[in-house]
C-alpha cells in the first residue's frame, strides 16, 4: 500500500464494502441526472437567450427553462448528498488526502453554488425586469456550476493518483493544486459536460411535447430543438468518449478493449443503447429515453469499474474492517426508498402544474 495515503478510518464500516459502493453507484445515477440538466440547462438557457433577441420562441423557451432551472439545482444539491457521503466512507483516505491537496478550490466550491443558486432564482423571478441583461445572469450563473463540474472531475481524478501526491506537495504546501495536468481530467470533465448538453437536449425534447398540449407550434419546435441538440451532442459524445478512452493508462484501457470481460462488455452494451436511441428517439421520445438513461446507468457502474482498475495496487475497500449494524443500515434504506418516492411525487406535481387545466 502507498505510505502517502493514510490509514483507514479506526470505525469500522457499517456493512459490507461492496454494499456500500452499490448504494454509492445507485446514488451516484440518481444525482447525476438533475446535475446533467443543471449544467447542460444552463447552457443551453444562455444560447436560447442570446438568440431570444432577435426569435420569440427562443425568448420564450429560455423563459421556460429559467423557472426550471432552481428546481433543478436543489434537486442536484439534494441528490448529491447521499453519493458523496458514500464515497467519504468507503474511500475516504484517498478523498480527503486530495481534497486537502486542492483546499482553497474545494472550499470554494460552496460559495459558488450559493452565488450561482442565487442567480438562478433571481433569473427565474425577474425574467422580464431583468431584459437584455437575464442572459448575463444565466451565463454568470452557468460558468460558476461549470467551474464546479471542473472541480469535482479534478477532485476525483487526484483521488485515483496517490502516487503523484508527493510530487505535488513537494511543489507547492499552498492547497492549490488542482492536478489539470492529468492528461485524463480534459476528455473525463468534457465526457461529463457533453452528456449534460445531450440530456438537457433530451429535457427540453420533452418540455416541448408536454408544451404541445396548449400549443402544438411551439411545442413542436421546442421538442425538435431539444432533439436536435440531443442528436448532435450524442455523436459528439462518442468522440469525446473515445478521446477520454485513449487518455487512460494502457493497462486500463485495455479492460474496456477486450482485456476485461466484465469492463468491455459493460461498454459495448452502453454504447449500442445510445445508438438505439439515436434511431428511435425522433419517432419514439419514451423509447429513447429510455434506452439513453439505461447507457448513462451503465456509464455510472463503468465509472467504479474504473475506479477499481485504477485502485486496484493501492486500496481495496473489501479489506477494510466491518462492524455490520444491519438494523440501522435497513432503516437507512427504508428512509431512502421513502425519499426516492417522496421525490418522484414532487415532480410528477410539478409536470402536473405545467400541463394546462384542460389536459390534466
Amino acid at each position: 500500500m502507498n505510505p502517502l495515503i493514510p490509514s483507514p478510518d479506526p470505525i469500522p464500516l457499517p456493512a459490507p464494502a461492496w454494499l456500500l459502493e452499490g448504494l454509492l453507484v445507485f446514488t451516484l445515477f440518481l444525482h447525476l441526472l438533475p446535475m446533467s440538466l443543471l449544467m447542460g440547462g444552463g447552457s443551453l438557457t444562455v444560447i436560447s437567450e442570446f438568440l431570444g433577441r432577435r426569435d420569440d420562441r427562443h425568448r420564450r423557451l429560455a423563459q421556460a427553462t429559467a423557472r426550471l432551472l432552481p428546481v433543478v439545482v436543489a434537486f442536484t444539491i439534494t441528490l448529491g448528498i447521499a453519493p458523496l457521503l458514500f464515497l467519504q466512507v468507503v474511500f475516504g483516505p484517498l478523498f480527503f488526502s486530495s481534497s486537502i491537496l486542492m483546499a482553497w478550490p474545494w472550499l470554494s466550491i460552496v460559495g459558488m453554488m450559493l452565488v450561482g443558486y442565487y442567480g438562478y432564482y433571481w433569473h427565474s423571478f425577474q425574467f422580464e425586469r431583468l431584459g437584455r441583461r437575464a442572459v448575463w445572469v444565466t451565463l454568470a450563473s452557468a460558468a460558476l456550476f461549470i467551474i464546479i463540474g471542473l472541480l469535482f472531475t479534478s477532485n476525483m481524478v487526484l483521488m485515483l493518483t496517490p502516487a503523484r501526491w508527493g510530487a505535488l506537495y513537494k511543489a507547492g504546501r499552498s492547497g492549490m493544486q488542482l492536478g489539470l495536468a492529468e492528461p485524463t481530467v480534459l476528455p473525463r470533465f468534457l465526457h461529463m459536460f457533453v452528456a449534460s448538453l445531450a440530456l438537457s437536449g433530451l429535457g427540453i425534447a420533452i418540455l416541448g411535447a408536454v408544451k404541445a398540449r396548449a400549443d402544438t407550434a411551439f411545442g413542436t419546435w421546442v421538442r425538435q430543438y431539444g432533439l436536435r441538440w440531443f442528436v448532435a451532442a450524442t455523436w459528439l459524445q462518442f468522440a469525446v468518449g473515445f478521446w477520454f478512452l485513449a487518455s487512460l493508462p494502457a493497462s486500463i484501457r485495455s479492460l474496456f478493449l477486450g482485456g476485461g470481460t466484465v469492463e468491455t462488455g459493460l461498454l459495448i452494451v452502453a454504447l449500442s443503447l445510445a445508438v438505439i436511441s439515436l434511431l428511435t428517439i425522433q419517432r419514439w421520445l419514451a423509447f429513447g429515453t429510455t434506452a439513453i438513461l439505461g447507457t448513462v446507468a451503465l456509464m455510472v457502474v463503468i465509472r467504479d469499474r474504473l475506479r477499481a482498475a485504477y485502485l486496484a495496487s493501492e486500496f481495496d475497500p473489501a479489506k477494510l474492517a466491518i462492524q455490520p449494524q444491519m438494523a440501522i443500515f435497513a432503516l437507512f434504506v427504508l428512509i431512502l426508498l421513502c425519499g426516492i418516492a417522496a421525490i418522484a411525487w414532487m415532480v410528477w406535481k410539478f409536470a402536473l402544474a405545467n400541463v394546462p387545466r384542460t389536459q390534466q
